[in-house]
């Protein structure tokens, strides 16, 4: 007979918990401790098998965001910009960043995207990619888009140039 182990994080007394199908104990494990260590592990695999599962889904998102950029479409791009990205820094102040930089930079130019993409992690512990491409132009820069998945929808968080 085999037993299967179920793992929990319990955020209010800051233990993590692990229990099985056949012994329902609940065993208080220290965050700190190397099994603590293992179940924080765990979760970041989970989260990251979720996110190679649906790496085209981010690689989309930056390559549109792109295109809407290099056509000069600020509504498009404030749309598919995270609200908690526009929420930090001000939908004006953005407004201003995507008119007056971004989408100049951008328009007349083509972008060869990179690949794989790489899986980072936000301070609150979601998980995204960062998709990198190269524009070349009327002069050739390299660029990073941000992508998270928020409420199911791929949204990016930051644009740059550098990583």
């Amino acid at each position: 007979m085999r037993t299967i182990i179920y793992l929990a994080v319990l955020p209010l007394s800051g233990l993590l918990s692990c229990c099985s199908n056949s012994n329902v104990n609940r065993i208080p494990v220290d965050r700190d401790s190397e099994m603590g260590r293992a179940i924080t592990q765990l979760d970041l695999a989970e989260k990251d098998y979720y996110v190679r599962a649906e790496r085209e889904k981010y690689l989309d998102a930056a390559r549109n965001f792109v295109r809407e950029a290099q056509e000069g479409n600020l509504k498009s791009m404030m749309a598919m910009t995270s609200p908690l990205t526009i929420n930090a820094s001000g939908r004006n102040t953005i407004t201003r960043v995507y008119q007056t930089q971004v989408i100049p930079q951008f328009e007349g130019t083509q972008v060869s995207w990179k690949e794989p993409s790489e899986i980072i992690t936000d301070d609150t512990g979601n998980r995204g990619c960062v998709v990198s491409g190269r524009v070349t132009g009327a002069r050739s820069f390299p660029v990073y888009v941000t992508v998270m998945k928020e409420r199911r929808q791929f949204r990016v968080i930051t644009l740059s140039q550098k990583r």
